[in-house]
């Protein structure tokens, strides 16, 4: 976590939801005009690419190992699965995938899976 300290601005608090970046469809309530932030690690037996299928409610932005992959700073959307595909590359090992969700108005919500993995791979919450 003092990583994510590092890249998340100190306005913004750490939540620690249970299991929040393990669920195919999270839902929690934020107040209105808020961001929250879901970081998760992602073991991969061997290097291979992928594609990181990202639904949200509303903007999202999107880092793989410190890279920033992706963002949709312009939406006002509803959540849905797979709204976005972004093509990934995973390193063999631990990969550090964090998720920026962008709260306008109403619900809020976010769901991030891979597919066409050529191995599968194993994901968990940061501890911290």
């Amino acid at each position: 976590l003092p990583k994510l300290r590092e890249l998340v601005p100190k306005r913004y608090p750490i939540r620690h939801y249970p299991d929040i970046t393990h669920a195919i469809r999270a839902q929690y309530p934020v107040p209105e005009w808020d961001v929250a932030y879901a970081l998760t690690l992602v073991h991969s037996p061997v290097a291979q690419s992928a594609g990181l299928l990202i639904g949200s409610d509303d903007d999202f932005a999107v880092w793989l190992n410190g890279k920033r992959l992706a963002d949709r700073l312009d939406l006002a959307r509803g959540l849905m699965p797979d709204q976005d595909r972004v093509p990934v590359r995973l390193r063999a090992g631990v990969n550090v995938l964090l998720l920026k969700i962008s709260q306008g108005l109403g619900d809020w919500g976010f769901c991030a899976r891979f597919r066409r993995l050529r191995t599968p791979v194993a994901a968990r919450r940061a501890e911290g």
